[in-house]
């Protein structure tokens, strides 16, 4: 059993009742094994717009992060062989600066500010990690409205007989389709 094959309505039966893996019908580790993976791949297609700000805050922490070990490390290598950098600090896109005091202040600087931008990132990242953790705590699966949603797709002519044989793979693809007959394209 994978994403594209598993039934729609039992993928959020389960979601309703997370412990509840036993509806799949298999042995005990089998359930959790398949569900895992078709979580996963779920996670995977449809990243909510919460989860995306978060891979772009982890990006921003790892990028300041990076920047200011830079930084650091040419700082260190600065104070130990000041000579000879110049070719070094154009590589990295760093100004050269004419004495070995203003290169010494100018990456000083660069550090402070990149501690203070990681800092700043980090706490974004913390603020849209809780974010996250409040809405899943408080996201409701409702059935009524997943029966709507699919009766929704018969409307746009797609041959659900029986919503309870409805894959997640169908499902994602009717959408996709209605989504571009919804906005004129074909």
């Amino acid at each position: 059993m994978d994403y594209d094959t598993f039934p729609f309505k039992l993928f959020f039966r389960i979601l309703q009742d997370e412990g509840n893996v036993s509806l799949i019908g298999k042995s005990k580790d089998e359930n959790e094994k398949i569900w895992e993976s078709i979580k996963a791949e779920y996670r995977e297609r449809h990243p909510s717009p919460r989860e995306r700000r978060l891979v772009q805050a982890y990006k921003k922490v790892l990028s300041e992060s990076i920047r200011a070990n830079r930084d650091i490390t040419l700082l260190r290598y600065l104070l130990t062989e000041p000579e000879n950098l110049e070719q070094l600090y154009k590589e990295l896109k760093i100004p050269w600066k004419p004495t070995v005091k203003e290169r010494i202040e100018y990456l000083t600087l660069e550090i402070d500010k990149g501690k203070q931008k990681l800092e700043i990132s980090n706490a974004r990242l913390k603020l849209i990690e809780d974010e996250i953790e409040e809405a899943r705590e408080s996201e409701e699966i409702n059935i009524a409205k997943l029966n709507e949603a699919i009766a929704s797709l018969t409307l746009f002519g797609f041959p659900i007989n029986d919503f309870e044989k409805l894959t997640c793979g169908q499902y994602d693809a009717y959408s996709k389709v209605a989504q571009r007959k919804a906005n004129g394209a074909k």
